[in-house]
């Protein structure tokens, strides 16, 4: 397995522009065996949107490439892996994605030992959150669900489809009637405080909201089987695959004055697995070193840290503790 995850890595990168209905039209290729560098920061975020903010480097990437990513309203998606998975070949085409932004900016300058390096910085979300706005104004009136009123109304003014991963969504009703108007991500921060339930109530809940890969989705800071009405996948983790030593501790954060007490958190690097993803459920395989193993972590942190000629091609995975 070693020699699988430090010499088969590959990469494909998409550059081209995202449209409101969420289709991609490609504008140019960039992959293995040119060298890159790549580090995203995803997670999920107590107010408003993370953005998922991306840093990538491309080497000695052709001037047709360079021209597509300096494109305006550019954005990337890029796929990454091994070419092959326990023997199995893997074609580069069939690379799971592991990132989606906007490009913020491009920029190509030589290095100290002359090779054309692009650095490209992207946001997530971004071109979403500076030009979709509410056409008119949408309004709330008193016992309307939350939950139908992001999908049936704040829905249509963004170009990305909305998931909610929320069991008891359609339980939080709307107590005092208000409107909306102006920029979409703005009152999707408005709804999101005022549905979320953290103040002298008997069942806490912080609601959160993001985009990954291509989508918002709406879930819980505070994770709880009662609370998630699902997860994307379920993922056992083999020790063989962890790099470092595991962090075990507990979230000290507050949210609105509320702090969840004793929720345990669980933070480790290991080699790039891809089909992890912001929401998913992680499960460390079971070990004579520690009692982590057999319990369930909802991922709410991921970095990736890729070097394709480097000594990274991994996930940073940080989770809370599935109650």
């Amino acid at each position: 397995m070693a020699q699988n995850v430090t010499f088969n890595r590959i990469y494909r990168i998409l550059v081209g522009i995202r449209h409101v209905n969420g289709s991609f039209i490609t504008n140019s290729v960039i992959g293995s065996p040119l060298h890159m560098e790549l580090n995203v920061d995803e997670s999920y975020s107590s107010s408003g949107t993370s953005f998922n903010p991306c840093k990538l480097n491309l080497y000695s990437i052709s001037p047709e490439a360079i021209a597509a990513l300096n494109e305006e309203n550019a954005s990337i998606r890029v796929h990454a892996g091994y070419s092959d998975v326990n023997g199995i070949a893997v074609p580069i085409e069939s690379l799971s994605r592991i990132y989606e932004g906007d490009i913020v900016k491009s920029d190509s300058q030589n290095d100290n030992q002359g090779n054309k390096v692009t650095t490209v910085t992207c946001q997530e979300g971004w071109f979403d959150c500076r030009d979709s706005m509410i056409t008119g104004t949408e309004i709330t009136t008193v016992g309307t669900p939350y939950d139908g009123f992001i999908r049936d109304r704040l829905a249509f003014h963004t170009g990305y489809p909305i998931d909610i991963h929320y069991r008891e969504a359609s339980d939080k009703v709307v107590k005092k009637s208000g409107s909306y108007h102006g920029k979409w991500y703005t009152a999707m921060d408005t709804v999101i405080d005022k549905a979320s339930n953290t103040k002298g109530k008997e069942v806490i809940s912080k609601l959160c909201w993001f985009y990954h890969r291509g989508r918002v989705h709406v879930t819980d800071l505070i994770p709880t089987n009662a609370s998630l009405s699902e997860v994307f996948n379920i993922h056992i983790i083999p020790r063989s695959r962890i790099k470092d030593s595991i962090t075990a501790g507990s979230d000290s954060s507050e949210y609105d004055g509320y702090s969840p007490v004793g929720l345990k958190t669980i933070k480790f690097r290991m080699y790039l697995e891809p089909e992890v993803s912001l929401g998913d459920v992680v499960e460390l395989e079971p070990s004579a070193r520690d009692s982590l193993g057999g319990s369930q972590y909802i991922v709410t942190g991921l970095n990736t840290q890729l070097s394709l000629d480097g000594d990274r091609w991994d996930s940073v995975i940080k989770g809370r503790l599935l109650g």
